[in-house]
């Protein structure tokens, strides 16, 4: 007569352990190639709370008339901190779903969980850069060292952000068309080469604009940032003019690289322009705890013993942070 051999506990967690950890690292190293454009993490951590800082620029050089001192000033610094948050997941299961578990739903539960697990940055990243309220997440949004959020037309002091008009919040054209997007991303790079540092400067270089870009915006929208930048030619609608039929897509003919990133998690009309070649990405993360995991079963949980419940547990311990945003627009609709 056949019989059932249970897995043991030990060994079963095992195996869950390893289908969630090979999900995590492949699903992880995704999200990092999507995400890197605006977004880096694993900045290592030691502490609750970790202090950033950065020096503002120099003085530039300046005539000095003959007879006078040299102008100077001292540097300055701004700080700002980073808190670290713990974040878990676990896979839980009944003991005698060990000897029942004849379809391998135990194993398809650990991978769903990596996966899940993996989604945290850009989960966190998307709450920043949408607005988003989601109490699973960070409570509140952190703010960049000037002491605003990441878009911003003004500045803590009510000045003007980057000392431009709008700072980096841009009014769109809507995205009906593939030429009101073009006509944006144009509008966004040449907003980027606008902003200036603290002694009026240029805070970056005007090659910016040459600079290879990414764009970040709703699925729902995706048919036409695709025709603005992936099609060679913009089809025509009824009521265009024949004399645009054909016409070439700019952003082709120039050779400028643009990498598209649809998101779910975008479900308006708002999207975003990040420059790919900015040293200092926009949002960061440091880690405190890399993902660990914990199994529960009789032998060590109270739990376990009065509900026969047994599982795994797993935990990271990370903070999420905003830099100074000079190389990033949002285009507001």
């Amino acid at each position: 007569m056949p019989v059932n051999v249970p897995i043991a506990g030990p060994a079963l967690a095992r195996g869950l352990k390893n289908e969630f950890m090979n999900t995590w690292k492949l699903r992880t190293e995704d999200m990092e190639r999507r995400l890197g454009s605006f977004f880096r993490g694993g900045i290592p951590s030691t502490q609750y709370a970790e202090l950033y800082g950065y020096w503002e620029p120099p003085l530039f050089p300046s005539r000095r008339p003959w007879g006078e001192g040299v102008e100077s000033k001292p540097f300055r610094a701004r700080n700002f901190e980073v808190i670290n948050h713990s974040f878990t997941s676990s896979v839980e299961w009944y003991k005698h779903q060990r000897l029942f578990d004849q379809l391998g739903d135990l194993p398809r539960m650990a991978q769903r969980a990596g996966k899940n697990f993996a989604t945290l940055n850009e989960r966190v990243a998307l709450q920043i850069i949408t607005g988003a309220t989601d109490s699973s997440l960070l409570s509140t949004a952190p703010n960049a060292p000037d002491g605003v959020g990441l878009w911003s037309a003004t500045d803590s002091t009510g000045g003007s952000r980057f000392s431009v008009t709008g700072g980096n919040i841009l009014t769109g054209s809507g995205v009906a068309t593939p030429a009101s997007i073009l006509t944006d991303l144009y509008a966004g790079t040449a907003r980027m080469a606008e902003f200036q540092d603290p002694n009026g400067q240029p805070a970056n270089d005007p090659s910016i604009l040459d600079g290879p870009m990414t764009v970040l915006y709703g699925v729902g929208n995706n048919m036409v940032f695709r025709q603005a930048f992936i099609e060679r030619f913009h089809a025509i609608g009824a009521n265009t003019a024949q004399s645009n039929a054909a016409v070439s897509n700019l952003i082709l003919d120039s050779g400028q690289s643009i990498r598209l990133v649809a998101s779910s998690r975008i479900t308006d009309d708002d999207w975003f322009i990040f420059a790919d070649d900015m040293d200092v990405k926009p949002l960061f993360g440091q880690v405190a705890q890399p993902l660990e995991e914990h199994y529960s079963d009789e032998s060590n949980s109270d739990r376990a013993r009065d509900l026969k419940i047994e599982g795994l547990t797993f935990e990271s311990i990370l903070g999420f942070g905003v830099n100074l945003p000079l190389g990033a627009v949002k285009v507001n609709n």
